[in-house]
Formats: C-alpha cells, structure tokens, sequence
C-alpha cells in the first residue's frame, strides 16, 4: 500500500514537471533559450569528450589558485590575528601612561595650590591712608 502512494507521489511530480516544461516552452523566447543552452551544452559535452586532458588540465589550475589564494587568507588571517593580541596589549599601557599623566598634573595643581596659599599667608597687607 505503502508503495503504491510512493509511485503515485512521484508519478505526480513527474506529471507536474512535464506539464510545466510544456507550457513554459509555448512561449517563443523560451524556446529559443532552451535550444542555444542545449546546442552551448551539448558543444561543450563534445569538446570535453574529446580532450578530457584539457578538462583536468582546467581543473588542476584551478585547484591550484584555489590552493594560493586559501593561503593568502590564512596568512592575512594570522596577520590580523597577530595584530588583534597587540591591540590587546596597548590599553594597559595606554593606561599607565595616562595614569602617570594624570599623577604628575595632579601634583603640580595641588604643588601649585599650596605655593599660591604660603604666598597669601605671607603678604602683609597694606593699609591706605
């Protein structure tokens, strides 16, 4: 039983692809498409027929651009990746110089204010008269 929907399943998308090819190829431009891609097709099943060296020939120089050009992307990879882990490493420094910066201004305001208060502790005011 189980088999007999199997077969009518698949005899239904056969029957659906047949009757949609059929009515796609009433149209003349369709047509015309379906007959320069199967000529282009079958030209190109001939020439492969007859030199599947050149077919191999294709495909090992392909293989091997395919080969340099994953290496180039490891290799910018790992450069990227090298300088990532510097980036990573200049916030703490950047961090200690600003730090540092920010000790030695902080010094010289407060060295600063303290030198402008004994100054005024030391004017003797004068008087008018």
């Amino acid at each position: 039983m189980r088999n007999q929907r199997s077969n009518k399943l698949w005899l239904g998308i056969l029957g659906g692809a047949v009757a949609g090819i059929a009515i796609s190829l009433l149209d003349r431009n369709t047509r015309n498409s379906v007959m320069s891609g199967s000529k282009n097709m079958m030209t190109n099943v001939k020439s492969v027929a007859k030199n599947p060296d050149d077919l191999v020939g294709s495909l090992k120089e392909m293989s091997g651009k395919l080969r340099t050009s994953i290496e180039q992307i490891s290799e910018d990879v790992a450069f990227i990746s090298s300088k990532v882990d510097e980036m990573k490493e200049v916030p703490p420094q950047v961090a200690g110089v600003i730090k540092e910066t920010k000790e030695v201004v902080v010094d010289k305001h407060t060295n600063d204010d303290k030198n402008s208060a004994s100054s005024e502790k030391n004017a003797t005011p004068t008087s008018i008269q």
